[in-house]
Parts: structure tokens; C-alpha cells; sequence
């Protein structure tokens, strides 16, 4: 139990360390992405391609075959991730809040969701989506 606990303390240092260091892409004047562009392509989740997201800046975790990318939202609160499957698709695309909460658009895969994770069960859409930012962000 001791050395699983040093591996997960070290898997966060390498990954604070990554974006520190410049794991970022090559063009680090690229914008924060807006909660608003999610709620854009909310509807048509699955079908976005992986290049409507290149102009936002991002950091790309796990390995080059099954990558994940992680975008900073300019809603502080916020995060916008990606999971690329073996084949280069998109596997899923999911919206999370500081508090742990979150929200999948989607998930090609629900079965291999983390066992305590908040249960998949069909594609958000953009009310699905504001309602959660609606609950995040109340005072």
C-alpha cells in the first residue's frame, strides 16, 4: 500500500512537472478555451473532430497511442478533457468542476469508467450542460 501511495505521489509530480516544464504545444499564445465552446458542440458531441479544439491551448497526458488532452477553461473552476482510444478517435469528452463533479458528453465506452465515478448513462446535450455549470456555479 506504501509504494502504490509513492507511485501516485510521483505520477503527480511527473505530471505537475510536464506542465511546468513545457509538455504544452509548441505555440504557447494559443487562448484558453471558453465554456462557451463546449456548450457550442454539446449537441454534436461525438461527431467534433479532434481539430476544432488545435486553436485552444492544451497539454496532452498519457501515452502518444492512447493520449489525453487537458484544457484549461477560461472559467477558472472548470476543465475540459479528451480521451483518444488506440484507433486515434475520440473516445470521450468530459467537463469537470474544482469540486470533483462532473459531466461526460459523451463516452464511447462506459463500461471502463472507474467503478466510483458517477455513472454513465447517455450523451449530455447543451441543457444537460448549462444546467451543470448552473449548479457549479452558484453562490
Amino acid at each position: 500500500m506504501k509504494k502504490l501511495r509513492i507511485i501516485a505521489f510521483l505520477l503527480a509530480i511527473v505530471t505537475l512537472a510536464c506542465v511546468f516544464a513545457g509538455c504544452r504545444r509548441e505555440e504557447e499564445e494559443s487562448p484558453l478555451m471558453p465554456l462557451n465552446a463546449i456548450l457550442a458542440i454539446a449537441d454534436e458531441a461525438r461527431d467534433v473532430p479532434i481539430t476544432y479544439f488545435s486553436d485552444y491551448e492544451y497539454v496532452i497526458l498519457g501515452s502518444s497511442a492512447m493520449p489525453l488532452y487537458y484544457f484549461q477553461l477560461k472559467e477558472l473552476d472548470f476543465a475540459f478533457s479528451i480521451t483518444m482510444n488506440e484507433n486515434g478517435e475520440i473516445d470521450s469528452m468530459m467537463l469537470s468542476h474544482v469540486s470533483g463533479e462532473e459531466i461526460y458528453l459523451f463516452h464511447k465506452t462506459p463500461g471502463i469508467l472507474d467503478p466510483n465515478a458517477t455513472q454513465y448513462t447517455e450523451d449530455a446535450k447543451s441543457y444537460d450542460l448549462q444546467q451543470f455549470i448552473d449548479k457549479m456555479t452558484e453562490n
